[in-house]
């Protein structure tokens, strides 16, 4: 007899990742991602983000002031978020 036809569906292949760059005039500024902060401060050229909706938060020292920004990941896309302090 033939073995029982398989009912398991593979599984989806792994989504690709989006970047986002991050950069701040004048002056520098510390980034989190999702409530997870980056290792250093900006500019960050290509960070890699799963797809989706993600929320920068973007400390800026020299002005004091926390900036907010909501990105939509698109896989294999790049884009550019830029921070004017005042």
């Amino acid at each position: 007899a033939a073995p029982p036809a398989s009912t398991a569906s593979a599984a989806p292949p792994p989504a690709t990742a989006g970047t986002v760059s991050v950069s701040v005039s004048p002056g520098w500024a510390r980034v989190s991602v999702d409530g997870r902060r980056l290792k250093g401060s900006t500019p960050f050229d290509a960070v890699e983000l799963a797809p989706g909706s993600h929320t920068l938060r973007i400390e800026h020292p020299p002005t004091g002031r926390v900036y907010l920004r909501t990105v939509e990941v698109l896989p294999g896309q790049h884009q550019h978020v830029r921070v004017l302090a005042r």
